[in-house]
């Protein structure tokens, strides 16, 4: 496992670095899409707002999550807060969070340029999803603790050197969801070659994504908080519903001939 990256003097967080790559990575897909038929009627510039949005939303959200439930963290440190801490994922994130505020300001910003938030969301989807590949393989690759439970599997993997280490073979829960976001990632990508329908892809994005967090949760280590359920399955079942309702939503706007994307 590899926790840091060094270049010369500077020690990186190596989630960090992946992370901030993954979000790279998921911008470059998104550009590329407007030069694509299919976003022709869109701002020229959309795909720019949309990434300054996913940096701020994402970078606020993801701490915003985990401050919530220890509010008093963020009175007995603020500065904490505020400082670069606020833009290094390790210091305490969730993707939860990341996609909650940054979904309200997609929102916003829809609304400010009369575009459906629908169509921006399906445009973004195969790139949540690349991005969100990336990040995974930083969560393994560093060690940081988002591992799965002790397992005699073969494929079991112990993280001796990890940010977090553990000796003992455990379910490789971030290999888990990133062969699974790799594969929703290049159906969605070949999905907007298509044309579908308005909410097809978000929609078939928040079902699958919302359905493989549900069932790794099984094998990791949080804490069960309601009905025998952890916080991340609470929340990716209303991810899953989410989606079920833009693929009805998908299916009424093809009976009427609606926008595709």
């Amino acid at each position: 496992m590899i926790p840091y990256l060094h270049l010369g003097s500077w020690e990186i967080f190596t989630f960090d670095a992946l992370v901030y790559g993954g979000y790279s990575v998921a911008v470059l897909f998104l550009w590329r899409q407007f030069y694509e038929p299919h976003t022709k009627d869109l701002p020229r510039l959309l795909w720019l707002y949309i990434a300054v949005v996913a940096l701020l939303g994402g970078s606020l959200g993801s701490r915003l999550w985990v401050l919530l439930p220890n509010v008093q963290l963020l009175f007995a440190e603020p500065t904490r807060f505020l400082n670069r801490d606020i833009f290094t994922v390790s210091a305490g994130s969730s993707w939860y969070g990341a996609f909650i505020l940054t979904l309200v300001l997609m929102g916003i910003l829809s609304k400010v340029l009369h575009l459906s938030l629908v169509r921006v969301l399906d445009i973004t989807a195969p790139c949540i999803a690349v991005g969100q590949v990336l990040g995974r393989l930083g969560c393994f690759i560093s060690g940081d603790g988002c591992y799965g439970r002790p397992t005699s599997l073969p494929w079991g993997i112990a993280f001796p050197d990890g940010l977090i280490p553990i000796n003992t073979p455990v379910h490789p829960t971030p290999i888990y969801e990133a062969l699974i976001l790799f594969i929703l990632f290049v159906v969605l990508w070949r999905l907007r070659l298509n044309g579908s329908p308005a909410g097809r892809s978000i929609g078939i994005y928040l079902i699958v994504s919302g359905s493989e967090r549900f069932f790794v949760e099984f094998v990791r280590l949080h804490h069960k908080v309601f009905l025998g359920l952890t916080a991340y399955q609470i929340a990716s079942l209303f991810l899953f519903l989410g989606g079920c309702f833009c693929f009805l939503y998908s299916m009424g706007t093809q009976k009427e001939g609606g926008s595709v994307v």
